[in-house]
C-alpha cells in the first residue's frame, strides 16, 4: 500500500492503485507514511504544525 497527500487530504491506495481510504485533517499535511496492508495497515499523518495522527486502514483513529 502507499499514500499520497495534498493540502489537508491523504489518500491511501492498494498496490494496484485502487483507492482504499481517504483521511482529512484540519491542517495541511507535511508527511504521510503507511505500513501494513488493507484493514491491518497503520497510516501515520504529520501535519505542518507538527502534530502526528495514527490511523488504522479501517479509518479508525488510534492516536492524535
Amino acid at each position: 500500500m502507499f499514500c499520497e497527500w495534498s493540502g489537508n487530504t491523504t489518500k491511501l491506495y492498494c498496490d494496484n492503485r485502487q483507492l482504499w481510504r481517504t483521511f482529512n485533517t484540519r491542517k495541511p499535511v507535511a508527511y504521510a507514511h503507511v505500513s501494513g496492508e488493507q484493514n491491518e495497515a497503520h497510516v501515520s499523518i504529520t501535519t505542518e504544525d507538527g502534530r502526528t495522527y495514527l490511523y488504522m486502514g479501517t479509518g479508525q483513529l488510534i492516536r492524535a
